[in-house]
């Protein structure tokens, strides 16, 4: 069957070895390799290179996998809605992006709820920076992705679903801590950043661009890869750091780091659920998304996160913002 080969050529190119892939697969190592020279025999082409240590894939397997994976998904989707079709239950599985904060501290208690209202849908999720979440919906590798910024991108839609302050923070000797400080104070000060390709990244810059400092102006103390890392590497006062309010909220409330309020306008951004417009009317999707939509507006849901100093001096202290 045409499908299975498309599976092990999928598997192989993830596993990124015919070993690994045989193993995740529950087959021998030569029915993988018999299962792709059938699959490059029928479209006439190679698709991976076989190197000593690793597969990769040709220009031709570049073209071939978007479409083995789409196929894939819509068989596996197309099995479930007719199996279920007889009980009227909604089930199958279900692929989410995340970046880190959706990650770490907004989908937990969405994905619970979801789960209690559709039991019969397994929900997975894979954790990126939000550039990668965005490629991974783009390549359909997920159903939808949840980022911390959005990126115009052709045929990608999108649906907010939360709001939430970002915090300057500090070592928690440092003389800024608990203190008001203006804008033009931070232009001068050594900064630790999340990596280029992260919706903290992002929305740090564009806070620092309406308090009037060009972010490339800024000493950089650090750029590390995880907002926990960020935290840590403040706390051991490397720097100051731009970041999370829902992140940094445990470390503030230990007194692992301080916060200092700007006098400036807030620095406020949005999170969202990224998913291809052709994609929106599938089942599982579009319950899902009807479902985050109501999560969204839910006083009980995004609002009950708690309290978490905001990066102004007198706006509301919520994580998030109604």
């Amino acid at each position: 069957m045409h499908l299975n080969r498309l599976r092990a050529f999928v598997r192989v190119v993830e596993c990124g070895s015919f070993s690994r892939a045989a193993r995740s697969l529950g087959l021998t190592q030569p029915a993988v390799s018999q299962q792709i020279k059938s699959l490059e025999a029928l479209l006439g082409t190679r698709l991976l290179v076989r190197g000593s240590d690793a597969v990769g894939l040709t220009p031709a397997g570049q073209r071939v996998l978007p479409y083995a994976r789409r196929i894939l998904q819509l068989w596996d989707a197309l099995v479930d809605e007719t199996r279920d079709e007889a009980s009227g239950a909604l089930s199958g599985r279900l692929a989410v992006g995340a970046s880190t904060v959706p990650a770490g501290y907004l989908l937990g208690d969405l994905i619970g709820r979801f789960r209690r209202r559709h039991p019969r849908i397994d929900v997975t999720v894979r954790v990126a920076d939000s550039a990668g979440v965005v490629a991974w919906v783009q390549e359909d590798r997920v159903d939808c992705g949840a980022t911390g910024m959005r990126v115009p991108v052709p045929g990608v839609d999108h649906v907010v679903f939360a709001r939430e302050r970002l915090s300057v923070i500090t070592p928690p000797d440092h003389p800024w801590a608990g203190r008001t400080v203006r804008p033009a104070d931070l232009a001068a000060v050594p900064l630790v950043w999340r990596e280029r390709g992260s919706g903290t990244r992002q929305a740090a810059e564009e806070a620092l661009l309406r308090w009037g400092i060009d972010p490339r102006d800024i000493p950089v103390a650090a750029e590390v890869g995880s907002t926990e890392a960020v935290v840590g590497a403040v706390q051991a006062g490397l720097g100051l750091a731009l970041i999370s309010s829902l992140a940094a909220k445990t470390a503030m409330a230990a007194g692992r780091v301080g916060v200092a309020r700007v006098d400036g306008p807030p620095a406020e951004r949005e999170f969202y659920f990224i998913y291809k417009a052709t994609r929106a009317g599938e089942p599982l999707l579009a319950a899902f998304l009807g479902f985050v939509r109501e999560w969204a507006q839910d006083a009980s849901g995004p609002a009950r996160l708690g309290a978490v100093t905001g990066s102004d001096g007198d706006g509301p202290k919520d994580g998030l913002l109604s």
